[in-house]
C-alpha cells in the first residue's frame, strides 16, 4: 500500500510500529478518494472513484459481520474524505460498534464552516463514541466538548522498544 500525506503517514507509522505486536490492525484504504481530495475537491465522483469507495464500504461491512467485537477507529480529512468517513461511521453504528472518529483535516475549519450541511454533518458526527481532534481549532469548530478531545498526532515508537513495557493494552499515549 502506498501512503501519501498526513493521515497516511500517521497510519503508516502505526502499521510499521511494534503496536502490531499488541493490537490487531485492519486497514481499509481509500487512496483513490485521498488522491481526489488534492486535485478535485468540488467535482463529481467518476465511476472508478465511486467503485473504489463502494469496494471499501463492502469490505468494511463484511469485516464488521465477521468481527462482532471489533472497535472502529476512523481517520478523516476534509471534503470528499470526510463525507466518505461519515458513511463508514453510520455503518459502524448500525453494527453497534464503538467508534472513535479522528479528524486530521488540515483545512477542516474552512470546509466545515462553509458547508451548507453543517447541521447534518454535526448530527452524524455525534454518533461517534469519541472524537479526536488534532488541534484546538478543530475541537472548537465542531463544538462538541462532551464528546471530543484534542490529541496531537502521535509519535512513532522505535521497533526496538517494547510497548508492553510502557503500556497497558487499553491505553494509548500521545506526546505533543
Amino acid at each position: 500500500t502506498e501512503f501519501v500525506g498526513g493521515i497516511s503517514e500517521y497510519i503508516s507509522g502505526i502499521m510499521s510500529s511494534n503496536l502490531k505486536d499488541t493490537f490487531e490492525f485492519v486497514l481499509f484504504n481509500n487512496l483513490e478518494l485521498k488522491k481526489r481530495a488534492k486535485k478535485y475537491k468540488k467535482t463529481p465522483l467518476n465511476f472508478h472513484e465511486l467503485m473504489g469507495a463502494n469496494r471499501v464500504i463492502f469490505n468494511f461491512i463484511l469485516f464488521l459481520k465477521k468481527n462482532p467485537k471489533a472497535m472502529v477507529h476512523i481517520h478523516s480529512s476534509s471534503y470528499w474524505g470526510f463525507y466518505e468517513k461519515l458513511v463508514l461511521l453510520v455503518i459502524a453504528k448500525i453494527f453497534r460498534r464503538k467508534v472513535c472518529f479522528h479528524i486530521h483535516g488540515g483545512k477542516f475549519k474552512t470546509f466545515y464552516n462553509a458547508s451548507k450541511l453543517k447541521h447534518l454533518l454535526k448530527k452524524i458526527l455525534s454518533l461517534s463514541d469519541k472524537i479526536i481532534c488534532v488541534s484546538t481549532e478543530i475541537f472548537e469548530t465542531i463544538s462538541m466538548p462532551d464528546r471530543s478531545v484534542v490529541m496531537a498526532n502521535g509519535v512513532n515508537i522505535p521497533k526496538d522498544i517494547s510497548v508492553n513495557r510502557f503500556l497497558n493494552p487499553f491505553i494509548f499515549v500521545s506526546i505533543s
